[in-house]
């Protein structure tokens, strides 16, 4: 973590970094260069490009001075409704946000979408359960089909039926 902590800490830098002995190249706020060679490599490539996409949505927000305090209020408002710990204090140019607000700036977006991926999966557990149990259905029906003329299903040993 203590690595992550510095990445994030030096985003405005363009850097060669070493991690576990995989070169990742930082340059700017929007760039990633890599080589993957394992597994570790792979997580911090996926966190670094969410961050990446916070960073670019953060900037994107903010152009527009007028509809950042309908913003500002909606992250108050979100993290207050999903009990989110402590307030968070937005200005308008990011720099002159704390680390820990832009950290809880960043949190109520990977958890929105989290809630949404959370939603998908439990319409998609529904469908499959209502598919199960359609399944269900159609094969208690076969089988009672099955049990009344079973010997049209199974051939009978020694041939004919």
């Amino acid at each position: 973590m203590l690595f992550w902590r510095w990445v994030v800490g030096h985003h405005d830098r363009s850097d060669m970094i070493l991690v576990h002995g995989i070169r990742l190249a930082i340059i700017g706020r929007n760039t990633t260069s890599r080589i993957i060679e394992s597994e570790e490599a792979y997580l911090f490539e996926s966190e670094l490009k969410r961050w990446t996409a916070f960073r670019n949505y953060q900037q994107h927000i903010r152009k527009d001075p007028e509809k950042f305090p309908a913003y500002r209020q909606y992250i108050r408002q979100y993290r207050e409704e999903n009990a989110l710990e402590s307030p968070v204090q937005l200005h308008l140019q990011a720099e002159q946000q704390t680390k820990l607000d832009e950290w809880k700036e960043y949190q109520v977006i990977q958890h929105r979408k989290l809630a949404k991926k959370q939603r998908k999966l439990r319409k998609t557990q529904r469908e499959v359960e209502l598919a199960h149990e359609g399944l269900e259905a159609a094969d208690s029906d076969n089988l009672r089909v099955g049990d009344r003329r079973s010997d049209t299903h199974i051939p009978r040993q020694g041939g004919r039926r």
